[in-house]
């Protein structure tokens, strides 16, 4: 260019026009070649935008998600702990209920086996009433046999006197 110009200041005015023209012409290159090299650079600085957005998209996407494999554990230990805690306190009160059933089946068995104490004590208590009622029946009995006996005999014996009075 400064060679052409350089030319075409020599060579005159006409020079110059040819000089300037092409000096245009590889000025409107330049400024393509320019507008050309911005629009890639846009392109290229859009292109590192959209890849650096993409990289924090993904990075938040990770995080994000790692955040919900986290809380998901942390609700799979509290759940955990909370079905421990539930056959914890199931197993505290099935033993509760064993204990409280083998309680009440002792509570019922003594019920049961005073109920039975006093039963055969009543049935002891009647036997003996009836044995004290056999025995005053048969001392009664024997007594009035005994009396019968005796009036018997006094009877003989008077009516042998008599017999022997008379």
């Amino acid at each position: 260019m400064f060679f052409n110009g350089m030319r075409s200041r020599a060579g005159g005015k006409g020079g110059f026009d040819v000089g300037n023209a092409r000096a245009e012409r590889e000025a409107e290159k330049m400024l393509l070649r320019a507008r050309e090299a911005q629009e890639e650079n846009a392109r290229l600085k859009a292109l590192d935008e959209r890849k650096h957005l993409e990289a924090e998209e993904n990075s938040a996407r990770r995080k994000y998600e790692e955040m919900l494999a986290e809380k998901r554990r942390e609700e799979s230990l509290m759940a955990d702990e909370k079905l421990k805690m539930l056959v914890e306190s199931q197993t505290r009160l099935q033993e509760e209920a064993s204990r409280r059933a083998e309680e009440l089946a002792t509570q019922k068995a003594r019920e049961q086996l005073e109920a039975e104490r006093a039963h055969m004590k009543q049935e002891m208590e009647e036997l003996r009433v009836q044995q004290q009622r056999a025995q005053r029946t048969a001392c009664e009995k024997i007594e009035k046999e005994t009396r019968d006996l005796l009036q018997a005999e006094l009877d003989s014996r008077e009516s042998l006197w008599r017999e022997r009075d008379a």
